[in-house]
């Protein structure tokens, strides 16, 4: 069978590094001139070329599978297309329209933070991060093509004008505890995504709402600071339904903090967060429960609209070319000849608009982390790193505490000056949430790669990152309590190690070796685990202070 190629060629060389129109605030911009103007600062860097590596490798596979498609029998695609239809066929005849799910959006979060403690910026283009990074702009700054994760020098070039401010990130954790306690009194179980955005289901609310007297629907109109006395203060009632619901959400976030919110609703968590883009900013889109506005509402969106679909995803459909979800929907057999079947799946429910009501909790996600680039680009001073990777440790320890979470293990990345990305990993003790605990391990990661690094460490980049997050509630549930029997047991324990069990040890250096390795039984949680004496004290310490037993002892804890 005979099928018409893309022309590859007509592909944007480094499709990742040019502006992605499709964010808010992003329309109606010179794409031709911005585009002009990174690639004229990038297209010597090391950067540039190892994405267009990646890039031309993405192109030449598809190609391959383009041409793969090209002799694939009639019966075959036809045996494809009727396995798409009943595959998307049976989602939507399932599809669950009961739930009312909202996505909470801060408008230019960072940006508007600024702008609010100094009113003088309101009227500027401004971003905030610093001349190697930028962590997000405003709105009059976006309208020159200046966007998140873009360098400042690139951005001075795009709007001379743009007012560079460096970030407070302690500031914004701050703010943000404003804002999820409110959406708090809506959804208990709400899941935070970001400092900035977060899910939450007001179905059960709004049945509550019903029965909620006007006192408890009624606000102050107007933000006031916390020593200003307003006489008269004018006050706005809100209704029953979900719009004046969310409505009432988006206002008490403003009386809280004096910022604005934009939020969509949706029958499910991937039609509330494109729902929260329709009408940034300071907005709300709702989107029908009807199986039929869902879909003419989602067919023409470009594909890297939709979550999950990032540069190289979208690179590779392009050269399939689909670029819209209709033309997902429509190519679907070939998706289902030419990738895997998780992404398969993946795609042709994303298209739908098919996606879970079921709001995950932070409790249920594997890790969290923060990143950051260094002010000057490139960075070989030691304690300007160390510095770093503290202040890191106190913004995770910080949203840790926030979400109600503990994690085990520490990660350090980090982004050499040629782009290499190296990623080291570390266990504690035990589950924390300290900055102190996290630091403790980062700092010893770090020291590790300084040490043992044949040329001086020059980085680019510096992350922290904490794994296998448990949240209060369920460590406090794994608590053994006192028993007699397991007490016993563990003086048995010790006695053969000829340990004292009140004993303090400190890690020794090379405590991520194992030496003299013997199989034990753990007496007090029945598990094997492969180790030397340290490793039957560490893991003994762990267990007793409610830590889920980690079978993983015989590999090195850096890996």
């Amino acid at each position: 069978m005979e099928t018409n190629l893309t022309d590859t060629k007509s592909v944007s060389n480094v499709s990742r590094m040019q502006i992605n129109d499709t964010k808010a605030g992003m329309q109606n911009i010179d794409k031709e001139k911005i585009n002009a103007i990174i690639l004229k600062h990038s297209k010597n860097s090391k950067f540039y070329k190892r994405q267009q590596e990646k890039e031309d490798e993405i192109k030449r596979k598809s190609i391959e599978k383009l041409n793969y498609f090209s002799k694939i029998s009639l019966n075959e695609i036809q045996a494809a297309k009727k396995y798409t239809d009943e595959f998307v066929g049976k989602y939507e005849r399932n599809r669950d329209l009961s739930r009312t799910i909202v996505h909470i959006d801060m408008d230019a979060f960072y940006a508007n933070v600024e702008i609010r403690d100094n009113p003088s910026l309101a009227d500027k283009p401004m971003a905030v991060g610093g001349e190697s990074m930028l962590s997000t702009s405003n709105y009059i700054a976006r309208r020159y093509g200046v966007r998140a994760a873009m360098p400042g020098f690139i951005a001075r070039e795009l709007c001379p004008d743009l007012i560079i401010v460096p970030g407070n990130y302690q500031k914004y954790h701050a703010e943000s505890a404003k804002i999820m306690n409110i959406i708090s009194k809506y959804d208990s179980n709400y899941s935070a995504r970001s400092l900035d955005e977060a899910y939450c289901d007001i179905t059960e609310h709004l049945i509550q709402r019903l029965n909620l007297g006007t006192e408890n629907r009624t606000f102050p109109k107007y933000f006031k600071n916390s020593e200003e006395v307003l006489a008269n203060e004018e006050t706005v009632t809100f209704g029953y339904d979900a719009e004046e619901c969310v409505r009432e959400i988006r206002h008490r976030i403003y009386l809280a903090t004096n910022l604005t919110a934009s939020a969509g609703i949706g029958c499910n968590l991937r039609l509330a967060k494109l729902c929260s883009d329709v009408n940034k900013p300071n907005g709300q889109f709702r989107l029908e429960s009807d199986s039929e506005k869902i879909i003419k509402f989602i067919e023409d969106l470009p594909i890297r609209k939709v979550n999950g679909i990032g540069p190289s995803t979208a690179l590779q459909l392009d050269c399939y070319g689909i670029k819209t979800c209709k033309d997902l929907y429509e190519k679907g057999h070939m998706i289902y000849l030419l990738e895997t079947q998780n992404t398969f799946e993946f795609l042709m429910l994303a298209c739908r608009g098919l996606g879970s009501n079921r709001i995950e909790h932070d409790t249920e996600r594997k890790s969290l982390g923060h990143e950051t680039t260094f002010p000057s680009g490139i960075s070989n001073n030691k304690d300007e790193m160390i510095k770093i990777c503290h202040e890191l440790s106190e913004e995770v320890s910080q949203e840790l505490i926030q979400e109600r979470l503990k994690a085990s293990k520490v990660n350090l990345k980090i982004k050499t000056v040629d782009f290499q990305v190296y990623s080291r990993t570390r266990s504690l003790k035990t589950y924390t949430n300290t900055a102190e605990d996290i630091f403790e391990g980062i700092k010893w990661l770090f020291m590790n790669e300084w040490k043992n690094s044949k040329e001086k460490l020059r980085l680019r980049l510096i992350g922290v990152r904490v794994v296998d997050l448990k949240d209060e509630n369920s460590l406090l549930k794994l608590s053994p309590g006192k028993n007699p029997t397991n007490s016993k047991k563990l003086d048995d324990f010790f006695k053969k190690l000829q340990v004292p069990i009140n004993k303090e040890l400190d890690e020794p250096d090379n405590s991520f070796e194992l030496k003299e390795k013997t199989n034990f039984l753990c007496p007090h949680c029945a598990v094997y685990f492969e180790g030397n004496k340290d490793f039957h004290i560490q893991h003994l310490d762990s267990c007793l202070n409610f830590s889920s037993v980690n079978s993983e002892y015989k590999t090195i804890i850096i890996t």
